[in-house]
C-alpha cells in the first residue's frame, strides 16, 4: 500500500519534535512493513489572520488521490481530503484552542462591522454542518472588504479567526472524512474541541527519536534539552539552578527565541552551562552522562524528552502542569514532580543529590515503565493489517443520558458540583451526557460542550421563580433552592419544555437529587429512570429546616425522594448505609441499590511529598507556620464543623486554621480566633497550591450523609489527615493511616503529636495509591457504565 504522510513545514523552517516524529515514521513504515510511504509538506504559514486561512486552504487544495492511504499529523494537514484518511494529531493550533484562555481574550467577536457580522452569520448558521467551499467564497468576499474591516477584528490570536479554525477543523476531522483517530498521549486525547464527540482516540506513544545509546553513567550535571522559548519554561529551570544548593551543575541544550533572557538570568554562574544547537549524538551523549533531566513545559502534548531520558534510566523531574511528561513521571517513582515553581524544582534537585541510590531506583524504573514504547507496536496501531484500511466499526448511535440538577454544575467549586462533573464527564466517554440545570434568574442562559461527549444546558429561573423562593426563605430562615423545586419548577416553563425536547431522542435519565422528580415525570415518553442519592435527604432536610415552620416542606422531601426510589431502575447512593437506610424509609427492595462512592480526579490533584510541602512553604515565605486545612461548602454539617475548628483555634494558638470553601461565606461576618483565615471558594489550581502547603487536614465532621469529598482530595494530595470516625465513613480506609481522633481533645492530641514529630510518608503514598485504585473518578464511572449497560440491553433482549 502507498502512504502519504502528511504535516506542515514551519517557516521559518526549524526542527522539533513534529520534524522527527514523521521523518522517522516515514522510515519506520519503508523498513519495517510492506508498505510504501512518502513523507508530504506544505510551508504553513500563521504570521497573521490571513496566512493561517491561506495554509488551511493549501492543504485543502491538495491531491493525494494516488495513494492508498493518507495520515494527516499536525494542523492543518488533515484538511486533505482522502477516501483512506488517518489522522494521527500530534495537535491543533493550541493558541486558538486550549492556551486560548492564557491569551484573556474574548471568545466572542465584539464588531460593529457589517462585513464581520455577515461572515459570523455564515458560520454560526451551518456550524453543524459546515459547508467548506461556501466558506471559501466567503472568504474570499470578506478578504475583498479587509481595508473596510477593523484591525481588531482580523487580530491572530483572536476571537474572529479562533471561530474560523475551529470550523474548518470541525469539517476536516468529523468522522465521516477520517477513518481513524489517533494521537501520542492522554493529555492530547483529553482536550476540549479535539476530536468530534462519540469518537474512539487511540493513544500510540512515539518512541524516542534520540535512541543511540552509550555508556550509562550518573555524572556531576542535571540535563534539559529543548527550544529554547517561552512554552518550554526552561526560565523555571535556571532560577531554580540560582537557588540549589548542591553541588552539580546545569546543562542546557537547544536554542530559541529566550537564549538571551535566560543567560541573563544565568549571569555569572558557572554552573549553569548553555551548550547552544548539539547534534543528536552530542544530546545522546549528555543524556548518558547526565545525573537527572529537568524537564518542566507547559502542558506538553508529549515530550520526548522523557522517554528519552527514561531510555537511560535517568529520573525526571516535571512539573504538575507539564502535561504528557506527567503520563509517565510519577512522583517518587520514576522522578519527582512537583508545583511549577523554581523553590520547588531546587528541592527535588537537592534531594536526588542527596540520595544517588534512590535517583538510579527511580530512572531504572522510568525504564521499566517505558520499555513497550516501540515502534513495532506504534505500527501495529496506526496500520491496518490488511491491504486497505477498513472503517472502524460504526456501532448503533451512541446512548444519551440526561442528568438533571438543580443548580450549575461548571466550573464545579462546591462537592455536589464536583461530584456529577466528574462522575458524568467520565461516563461521557461511553455515553453522550447532556446536564440540565437551573441557575439564578439574572444568571444568562448556557449551552456549550463542557468536556468530551459531556454538554450543561443551564436554565436561569423566571423572575417570580426567584421571588417565590425568596418568600419561603425568608419565612424558613435557612437558603431552600433545592427543597421548594417541586412547587416552584412550573414557574420556569422553559426547564419542562427543554428537558422534554433533549429527550427525545435520550435512554436514561438521572435524577440527581430528587428535586425534579415532577419534571421527569412529566415527559411524554417511556425512558429508563436512575435515582442519584447524594444523601438521604429527608433524613438531612429533616435535622437542618425548622418543624413546626416548614413541616410541608419536609413532607414534601419525603414525597419526591419516595417517587424516585418507587419509580427507578437504579438507585445510586454514596455509601452502603444510605442505601439501607432509604430500604428501611421507602421499603424499596435492595436489588436496586448500587454504590457508587465519591471519588477524585486524581490527573488534577499531584501528590506533593512532605519535602516539597516544606519547599513549598519556604518558597511562600511560611516555612515557620504550622497549617491545618478543612474545605466544605456551605452545608450545615460543615458550618457545625467549623464550629469546632474554632474551639481547636482557640486552644492551639499556635496552630494557623484556614478555612477553604463557600462555607466561608456564611462566616465572613463572625468574629473569629485570629488564627484563624478564611479563603473562600478557590478554583482546582488555587486548590492543588493551597494542599502543596498545608501540613495537616482536618475533617472533624459529626453529621451529614453520603461521604465527604474533601476526603479524596487529602488523601490523592499527600497531605496528612486527622478525621473522626464518622469524617472516614465509606472510605474503609485504616483509621491509623487516616489518624482518626473519638472526640475533640484527642483531635488536638494528634496535632500536637504531627506538628513535633511528622508523619509517615509511606502511609501518605499508600493512600494516594488507594486513592487512584479505588477512588478515582474513571474507576468509579465504570461501575455505572456496567450497570446502564445492564438495563439497556433489557431493552433489545
Amino acid at each position: 500500500m502507498k502512504i502519504a504522510v502528511v504535516g506542515p513545514s514551519p517557516v521559518p523552517f526549524g526542527v522539533g519534535g513534529m520534524e522527527k516524529l514523521v521523518w522517522d515514521l516515514v522510515e519506520k513504515i519503508n523498513c519495517k512493513t510492506p508498505h510504501q510511504a512518502e513523507l508530504i509538506k506544505l510551508p504553513s504559514r500563521e504570521n497573521d489572520f490571513w496566512s493561517i486561512i491561506d495554509t488551511y486552504r493549501s492543504f485543502y487544495q491538495l491531491d493525494l488521490s494516488h495513494f492508498d492511504m493518507v495520515i494527516s499529523t499536525k494542523y492543518p494537514s488533515w484538511m486533505v481530503s482522502h477516501k483512506n484518511h488517518v489522522c494521527y494529531m500530534v495537535h491543533k493550533l493550541r493558541g486558538l484552542y486550549d492556551t486560548y484562555s492564557l491569551t484573556g481574550l474574548s471568545l466572542d467577536v465584539n464588531t460593529k462591522n457589517v462585513h464581520t457580522i455577515e461572515l459570523i452569520k455564515f458560520l454560526n448558521d451551518t456550524w453543524d454542518n459546515p459547508n467548506i467551499d461556501q466558506l471559501w467564497i466567503n472568504i474570499d468576499r470578506y478578504r475583498s472588504y479587509a481595508s473596510e474591516v477593523p484591525l481588531d477584528d482580523l487580530a491572530f490570536p483572536g476571537p474572529l479567526i479562533r471561530k474560523i479554525v475551529h470550523y474548518m477543523d470541525r469539517f476536516a476531522l468529523s468522522d465521516g472524512k477520517i477513518r481513524g483517530y489517533y494521537t501520542m498521549s492522554k493529555t492530547v486525547a483529553s482536550r476540549t474541541d479535539y476530536f468530534p464527540d462519540g469518537t474512539h482516540v487511540a493513544i500510540a506513544n512515539p518512541p524516542p527519536t534520540n535512541d543511540s545509546i552509550g555508556a550509562i553513567e550518573y555524572g556531576d550535571y542535571f540535563f534539559t534539552v529543548s527550544r529554547l522559548d517561552n512554552a518550554k519554561r526552561v526560565k523555571l529551570i535556571v532560577e531554580a539552578m540560582k537557588t540549589y544548593k548542591g553541588k552539580k551543575k546545569l546543562i542546557i541544550a537547544g536554542t530559541g527565541p529566550d537564549e538571551h533572557i535566560l543567560k541573563e538570568i544565568a549571569g555569572s554562574d558557572d554552573r549553569i552551562i548553555f551548550k547552544g544547537y548539539c547534534s543528536d549524538e552530542e544530546i545522546s551523549k549528555l543524556y548518558d552522562g547526565c545525573f537527572a533531566v529537568l524537564y518542566v513545559p507547559y502542558q506538553e502534548d508529549y515530550g520526548y524528552v522523557t522517554v528519552e531520558a527514561f531510555l537511560r534510566c535517568k529520573p525526571v523531574i516535571t512539573c504538575t502542569d507539564s502535561g504528557g511528561a506527567t503520563e509517565f513521571v510519577s512522583d517518587g517513582e520514576s522522578g519527582h514532580v512537583v508545583i511549577p515553581d523554581p523553590a520547588s524544582i531546587s528541592l527535588a534537585m537537592k534531594h536526588l543529590e542527596d540520595d544517588p541510590g534512590l535517583a538510579k531506583a527511580l530512572g531504572r524504573m522510568g525504564r521499566e515503565r517505558t520499555k513497550n514504547i516501540t515502534w513495532d507496536l506504534f505500527l501495529k496501531t496506526i496500520l491496518p493489517s490488511t491491504a486497505t484500511v477498513q472503517a472502524p466499526a460504526r456501532s448503533r448511535r451512541k446512548r444519551k443520558i440526561i442528568v438533571t440538577s438543580t443548580f450549575p454544575i461548571y466550573p464545579p467549586t462546591g462537592g455536589g458540583q464536583s461530584r456529577i462533573f466528574n462522575l458524568y464527564k467520565n461516563v461521557a466517554k461511553s455515553y453522550d451526557v447532556i446536564v440540565l440545570s437551573f441557575t439564578n434568574y439574572d444568571q444568562p442562559p448556557f449551552d456549550d460542550i463542557i468536556s468530551p461527549g459531556f454538554r450543561e444546558i443551564r436554565i436561569p429561573k423566571s423572575a417570580r421563580h426567584q421571588e417565590e423562593e425568596w418568600k419561603i426563605e425568608r419565612d424558613i430562615g435557612v437558603p431552600i433552592t433545592d427543597i421548594v423545586m417541586p412547587q416552584l419548577s412550573k414557574y420556569t416553563p422553559e426547564y419542562g419544555e427543554t428537558l422534554r425536547n433533549v429527550a427525545t431522542d435520550a435512554d436514561v435519565v438521572i435524577i440527581s437529587h430528587p428535586y425534579l422528580y415532577d419534571e421527569v415525570r412529566r415527559i411524554n415518553k417511556k425512558l429508563h429512570i436512575i435515582y442519584e442519592a447524594h444523601n438521604v435527604e429527608y433524613d438531612l432536610k429533616s435535622k437542618v429546616l425548622p418543624q413546626q415552620i416548614a413541616r410541608k416542606l419536609i413532607d414534601e422531601v419525603y414525597r419526591v425522594e419516595k417517587a424516585c426510589c418507587d419509580e427507578s431502575d437504579l438507585i445510586m447512593t454514596c455509601l452502603a448505609e444510605d442505601a439501607r437506610r432509604l430500604v428501611e424509609l421507602y421499603s424499596t427492595s435492595q436489588e436496586k441499590f448500587i454504590v457508587v462512592p465519591n471519588g477524585v480526579d486524581v490527573t488534577s490533584v499531584p501528590y506533593v511529598s512532605r519535602t516539597e510541602c516544606r519547599g513549598n512553604k519556604l518558597a511562600s515565605g511560611i516555612e515557620n507556620e504550622f497549617i491545618a486545612l478543612f474545605m466544605g461548602s456551605w452545608h450545615p454539617p460543615n458550618l457545625e464543623a467549623c464550629e469546632d475548628i474554632f474551639h481547636l483555634a482557640e486552644s492551639l494558638p499556635d496552630v494557623k486554621f484556614l478555612l477553604l470553601g463557600s462555607q466561608c461565606m456564611a462566616l465572613k461576618d463572625r468574629q473569629l480566633p485570629s488564627n484563624v483565615g478564611l479563603l473562600g471558594v478557590v478554583d482546582d489550581a488555587q486548590k492543588s497550591f493551597i494542599l502543596g502547603l498545608v501540613d495537616v487536614a482536618l475533617n472533624p465532621m459529626r453529621s451529614g450523609s453520603g461521604t465527604n469529598l474533601k476526603m479524596f482530595d487529602y488523601i490523592a494530595a499527600g497531605v496528612p489527615v486527622i478525621t473522626t470516625k464518622f469524617g472516614a465513613r465509606g472510605l474503609n480506609i485504616d483509621g491509623e493511616k487516616l489518624m482518626e481522633a473519638e472526640d475533640l481533645d484527642a483531635m488536638k492530641k494528634l496535632i500536637v503529636k504531627l506538628a513535633d514529630s511528622g508523619p509517615d510518608e509511606s502511609d501518605l503514598r499508600d493512600l494516594r495509591r488507594i486513592a487512584e485504585l479505588y477512588f478515582d473518578w474513571a474507576v468509579i464511572a465504570d461501575l455505572i457504565d456496567q450497570k446502564i449497560e445492564g438495563i439497556l440491553a433489557e431493552d433489545s433482549a
